[in-house]
């Protein structure tokens, strides 16, 4: 068994540039990579001394235990099967580009390429009085353009139509440039005489001709002149597809991914680097189509540095009562951030890997999770004191830490929702929040009781939101069913700059409350089937 400071996994440039960025740091470095020979991109050491590291060709990662600061990595290699302890770990693969050659009814050939296989130095200056190829590049005709890719083919265009190698066209649909320098380089395209054709719904038609060229029939829909090109050369565009690999790491490291399943999910609370993993990164095309290197790289080394820099109070995590655990492995499945272990069939919470949401001790059906302040024991203290009273309806509001609660504080401070006859309690995520605990606050004295959570999608848990609003529903059918009154109940979804949408959610309460005011469900919850 060997320790490293930092495994990097991964095959792509990124992976080459981090490694230099953190051994100039003097971390000892591995690179484990997939490719038979891995080697550096030359022009990475062509200004300093390679710095060392230990390079671990045709790797496959086996497993991976432990968390942050004590990683536990085994790989299959040539040479057999390797042992590693990092303290963190960054993956680094680049996406796959999938040409669209079927969608247009094209044949790849000679006169039909790809963007990644399109080269400019097979349109060489011409001669005086030589016919000049007509070269048609496709960019976002089919699906949405990205502005690396759209950068690519404007630069090709460019660069083949400033020397007069090449007539340009770029036929496209909404061409994104929403990068550093797209918007000057499309003004020096279109200055060197590349014509751009924007396309909303009608496609040009393709022909392939019996001398090898394409045939292009449209109609300019700023114009409405029809057009015929015969293109000596087509480029098509590529779909990014995942990593070859991402289904692979995706099920040993533990990771969320997105919907089209690269190696970072939907949550702005993961950006730009960060996964549901502490002390896990991931950076590259690999995490996010279009993702630049450089930027990429050092984001990865700061996650890096900054989460080795980082010192985690092991009293602060969430803790197993093993007296208690009945070990029906609820934690284990629902912990987003792979904290639980098992230990044979026992759970054991991983301290260095805890966010202290609360989500696990909101749902053990033992109570035998224990989370300093907010497990329900906790909650119960906070809730042992009626609300104050001052005539209004008293409410408790249980708000999550960093998007509803700082609103209502907001609110507060702007005199917008008065502190009388308001308790407010909050959590490190909503999702913390058990359907005893909201009863208990109704026994305790609350008139109402109000839940406010992230949006969908906005949640650090990505589910601790979802979770809240579903006990929340339990919990007033439950009052309904005896009697209690439902109306007493209420939930919305709040960002942290939303204070208006707070004091609204308040008053609309205070108003079913004294009989006032009317339920109206909130559009921004989404009930689950």
């Amino acid at each position: 068994m060997s320790a490293a400071g930092v495994l990097l996994f991964g095959e792509d440039r990124i992976a080459w540039q981090t490694a230099r960025l953190l051994a100039s740091s003097r971390l000892p470095v591995t690179i484990a990579s997939p490719a038979a020979e891995p080697s550096p991109p030359f022009d990475l050491w062509a200004d300093s001394e390679a710095p060392p590291l230990e390079v671990l060709s045709g790797a496959r990662l086996l497993s991976c235990k432990g968390a942050a600061g004590d990683f536990e990595v085994r790989l299959t290699t040539p040479n057999g099967i390797l042992v590693r302890r990092p303290k963190a770990i960054v993956v680094a693969f680049p996406d796959r580009k999938v040409p669209l050659f079927s969608d247009y009814g094209l044949t790849p050939g000679d006169s039909v390429r790809s963007l990644s296989d399109f080269r400019s130095a097979d349109f060489p200056p011409l001669p005086p009085d030589s016919a000049v190829p007509v070269v048609v590049f496709l960019e976002g005709l089919l699906r949405e353009s990205r502005p690396e890719a759209a950068g690519r083919v404007m630069a090709a265009a460019f660069e083949i139509a400033s020397r007069g190698s090449a007539r340009a066209f770029v036929l496209c649909g909404h061409l994104k440039v929403a990068a550093e320098g797209l918007e000057a380089l499309a003004h020096r395209a279109r200055t060197a005489g590349v014509r751009f054709f924007k396309f909303d719904r009608e496609r040009p038609a393709f022909r392939p001709l019996a001398d090898g060229k394409t045939e292009i029939r449209f109609t300019d829909p700023a114009s409405g002149e029809d057009f015929v090109l015969v293109a000596d050369l087509v480029v098509v565009d590529e779909a990014c597809r995942p990593p070859a690999a991402a289904q692979e790491v995706v099920r040993v490291l533990g990771l969320e991914e997105d919907s089209a399943g690269f190696l970072q999910s939907e949550n702005v609370h993961r950006l730009p680097v960060c996964t549901n993993r502490r002390g896990i990164l991931v950076a590259g095309p690999g995490r996010s189509p279009g993702a630049e290197p450089a930027v990429e790289a050092a984001n990865a080394a700061l996650a890096v540095l900054e989460s080795l820099a980082g010192e985690e109070d092991p009293q602060s995590a969430a803790a197993i009562d093993p007296g208690r655990c009945i070990r029906c492995l609820t934690c284990f499945r629902l912990c987003a951030y792979r904290a639980v272990a098992l230990e044979g069939e026992r759970p054991r919470i991983l301290p260095a890997a805890c966010e202290r949401c609360g989500v696990c001790t909101a749902e053990c059906p033992r109570e035998a999770i224990r989370l300093e302040g907010f497990d329900r024991p906790a909650l119960a203290r906070l809730l042992a004191a009626s609300p104050p009273r001052s005539g209004a309806p008293r409410m408790t509001v249980f708000a999550c830490s960093r998007s509803a609660g700082p609103a209502l504080r907001e609110a507060r401070a702007a005199g917008l929702v008065p502190s009388a006859d308001l308790r407010l309690i909050e959590l490190p995520c909503a999702g913390a929040l058990a359907p005893e605990t909201i009863r208990r606050a109704l026994a305790a004295g609350s008139d109402g009781v109000l839940v406010l959570t992230c949006h969908e999608g906005n949640c650090h848990s990505g589910h601790g939101n979802r979770l809240a609003l579903r006990r929340a529903e339990e919990s007033r059918a439950f009052l309904e069913r005896a009697q209690l009154g439902g109306i007493r109940l209420a939930w919305r979804t709040l960002a942290a700059n939303m204070a208006a949408e707070a004091q609204t959610a308040v008053r609309s309460l205070a108003e079913q409350l004294t009989g006032r005011g009317t339920e109206a469900p909130d559009p921004a919850v989404r009930k689950e089937a």
